[in-house]
């Protein structure tokens, strides 16, 4: 039998044969395009003449361009978006106009400020001389007003900050709602507060380190303690726990203050003396406390309503920045 192979070669020896009895001729098979340019480079031996010469320069010219072509498309969008931003009643004027309007707005609002801390001064001074009972259906603007008051940048007479609180803190024995103002009172009386003691450092005296302790709440980061100046240990700061002795005992001499910044610190059972607390979120549940010479400058306060923690907020309201209690 025979093969696939076999059985072609006979049918083309066949339609061979055909071919010539009819006298038909087949067209020669289509060459590529490689063997057209070649025969047609051989046709016309001329192009080996400039060939050489143009297809370098044509290399050349297209490794140009693709290294420029984004270049040269940068620039015409470059070109096209300045054409939309210059163009009359464009971005540029649209900008130039918004910039023109805040400028203007900024300009009457400075102009506005002296009239505006002058009414909120008015209405704490209003306040001031409201009984307590009037002050409870007030509490939401008083509120509104003491935050207005520390957005504002304004400093109020500390006797009327500590008149006013303190009658919200009487006020707070009779209405729950009032201990929450009482809190934004304190807030803001410790805004008003400042003290930067320009003293030598001295965190890193051998004998102080790791001398004083505070309380930090288990949710909360400590804040960040540095000691200032250096004075006889009897009189010096310090910080601990009430009962546990004077923490700068066998000591000849202690900082002047302890700084705490940042982060949070409890003040149940503890003993400060000379402390300045920093932009520190303060806890007090109302646990035993003594207090001499502390600043609270800048810092908030979350307090539940108690006899203990309403004795401590008017020692905070206090008029005198430092606070004993």
């Amino acid at each position: 039998m025979s093969t696939n192979k076999e059985t072609m070669q006979d049918h083309e020896t066949r339609l061979k044969e055909i071919e010539t009895q009819l006298g038909i001729k087949l067209p020669p098979p289509r060459k590529t395009a490689k063997e057209r340019l070649i025969k047609w480079a051989k046709a016309n031996p001329w192009i080996s003449i400039p060939l050489p010469i143009a297809l370098p320069i044509f290399c050349v010219f297209v490794g140009y361009w693709l290294n420029h072509h984004n270049e040269w498309w940068n620039r015409d969008v470059d070109a096209r978006v300045d054409v939309v931003l210059e163009k009359p009643d464009g971005v540029q004027q649209t900008l130039k106009q918004i910039r023109d309007t805040v400028n203007r707005t900024d300009e009457k609002l400075k102009t506005l400020e002296p009239f505006i801390q002058d009414v909120i001064k008015h209405q704490f001074e209003a306040a001031s001389k409201l009984p307590t009972g009037a002050l409870i259906p007030r509490i939401p603007a008083l509120e509104n007003l003491v935050a207005v008051a520390k957005n504002q940048n304004v400093a109020v007479d500390p006797n009327i900050v500590t008149e006013v609180g303190t009658k919200l803190v009487d006020a707070s024995r009779q209405n729950a709602e009032a201990w929450h103002a009482v809190l934004r009172w304190v807030d803001y009386k410790s805004f008003n507060n400042s003290f930067s003691p320009s003293l030598p450092d001295t965190t890193n005296v051998a004998a102080f380190r790791d001398k004083y302790v505070i309380n930090v709440p288990t949710d909360a980061v400590a804040p960040a303690f540095s000691l200032k100046g250096l004075v006889p240990a009897n009189i010096a700061a310090q910080t601990g726990y009430i009962g546990q002795g004077d923490r700068n005992k066998g000591l000849t001499s202690g900082p002047e203050w302890i700084i705490a910044e940042g982060g949070a610190a409890g003040l149940d059972n503890l003993y400060l003396r000379n402390v300045i607390f920093h932009n520190v979120s303060i806890r007090y549940v109302g646990a035993p406390l003594i207090m001499k010479n502390v600043y609270f400058v800048d810092c908030t306060f979350d307090m539940k309503v108690a006899p203990k923690t309403q004795q401590f907020a008017i020692a905070l309201l206090a008029p005198t920045p430092s606070t004993y209690f």
